[in-house]
This record gives C-alpha cells, sequence and structure tokens, in this order.
C-alpha cells in the first residue's frame, strides 16, 4: 500500500453508534471527534461521506467487516467507500 499523507479516519462501528477518531495530518495522533448515532443505511453513509469531505479524510481504518457479518449487522461503508476501493480488510479471509 502507497502511503498517503493526510488524515486518517478511526472508524468503531457498532449496532447503535458510530464512533470517530481522526488523525492529524502527519497521522502521528489520533483524537475523538464525534460519536455518532446511527440513523439508518443511507443517513449513516452521507454521514460519512460528508465527514471525509469536510475533514478531507485520505483513508479509513474500520474494524473487520468479518465482524459485522458474525454480527448480521449492514455495512454503511460499502456505499460510501466504494469509489475509493474496498472495504475489506487485509486480515480477513
Amino acid at each position: 500500500m502507497v502511503e498517503v499523507l493526510g488524515r486518517l479516519a478511526g472508524i468503531d462501528y457498532g449496532t447503535v453508534r458510530i464512533g470517530v477518531a481522526i488523525t492529524d495530518v502527519e497521522q502521528r495522533i489520533a483524537s475523538p471527534m464525534v460519536n455518532y448515532t446511527r440513523r439508518g443505511e443511507k443517513a449513516d453513509g452521507d454521514f460519512l461521506k460528508k465527514l471525509a469531505a469536510d475533514e478531507k479524510i485520505v483513508r479509513f481504518v474500520v474494524d473487520c467487516p468479518c465482524i459485522w457479518t458474525a454480527m448480521k449487522v449492514r455495512n454503511p461503508l460499502k456505499r460510501a467507500s466504494s469509489a475509493s476501493g474496498s472495504t475489506k480488510s487485509p486480515g480477513c479471509r
């Protein structure tokens, strides 16, 4: 993977809320930003797209999508990140 300078957003995805932390541009430290209450697949995807644009996010760091399957939870990031690449974590098989 090519190193990309810019802010990363760490996503703690839950069935009720999505926690978001954002790094500085040098990606040295992350700070909590928001604890978003989920509002449905489309609204959640719109929230993440707006976050990416407003904060100039270059990449999302998300827990393994395999967990979503095990929990039978739909992934709102799938639509939001389709333009930038796969949501599949390298650790998932």
